[in-house]
């Protein structure tokens, strides 16, 4: 039986690991200008066949998955959408999904129809090279719910699975927003400036646990910044972490470490259930 094609626009790690995770399941399409990358792809099974132009898409793709910069992905849909013969399904793996989702609304797109996707996957180094077949296995992945019929959600949601999703949770664009604000993006401002209120000289001296809570901070500061100034919630995470962290101080000024030790257990027993 002839596999199904499907492209993936942009190899850089969540690309290039997508390709890896689908290689046995779908007829796996790669594009991106760079002719070099695209050898590389194809030859180490990343891809079965790569393009670098929007006008050769092959007419019979099953679904596109854009794997670009969030600053980029409008831009990159709609030039799908004036590539190809016919409806295609289409989604991304943005880390913001409003602005997104609304802008392509408001693009009046005629041949893509667009579900917007966010898996909760990657790592802090970026490129083709580090790409990795397990990068999915077993991540949770959001679905958006508020573009794009019932069908397509599902075919986006079954498309994951394939790709090692243990979870598939579908949401409102607004949601998803909020959720991440919460646990990505505030916790990657947090490592960054956990890091840059530490004077260099103090730094060598970090041992695991420092190494733990900082490790997202490697994460490529051009990227973050497209994250950041497109997710309008994030400043409401941030204003409740600095309510807590205020409440912090203040206890620990008045001296009242019973208090203090009471606010460690709550969040000792929140991070294990993380854990179950």
């Amino acid at each position: 039986m002839k596999k199904k094609k499907v492209l993936i626009v942009g190899l850089g790690l969540m690309g290039a690991s997508l390709g890896l995770s689908l290689g046995k399941k779908y007829e796996v399409w790669g594009l991106s200008r760079d002719k070099k990358k695209l050898r590389t792809a194809k030859n180490t099974k990343i891809i079965f066949k790569g393009i670098n132009a929007f006008s050769d898409i092959p007419h019979d793709v099953e679904l596109i998955c854009v794997c670009v910069p969030v600053s980029k992905i409008v831009e990159t849909v709609s030039r799908i959408d004036k590539a190809v013969s016919r409806r295609v399904l289409v989604t991304d793996v943005g880390s913001t999904k409003k602005s997104i989702v609304d802008k392509i609304k408001k693009a009046k797109l005629k041949k893509v129809n667009f579900v917007g996707s966010h898996p909760m996957a990657g790592g802090h180094r970026s490129g083709l090279s580090s790409a990795q077949a397990r990068l999915y296995e077993k991540s949770l992945v959001f679905v958006t719910r508020d573009h794009g019929t019932l069908k397509d959600i599902k075919k986006v949601s079954l498309f994951w699975k394939k790709a090692g999703a243990a979870r598939v949770s579908v949401v409102s664009s607004k949601d998803h927003d909020k959720i991440v604000g919460d646990i990505s993006h505030l916790p990657h401002v947090m490592a960054s400036l956990l890091i840059e209120s530490i004077p260099s000289k103090n730094i060598q001296f970090g041992g695991a646990g420092f190494k733990d809570v900082t490790r997202v901070a490697q994460g490529d500061a051009g990227l973050w910044v497209d994250i950041v100034s497109s997710n309008p919630f994030l400043l409401s995470s941030l204003k409740e972490y600095r309510k807590t962290l205020d409440h912090f101080i203040k206890l620990s000024k008045g001296k009242k470490w019973s208090s203090v030790k009471k606010l460690l257990s709550s969040a000792e027993k929140k991070r294990k259930k993380l854990n179950s």
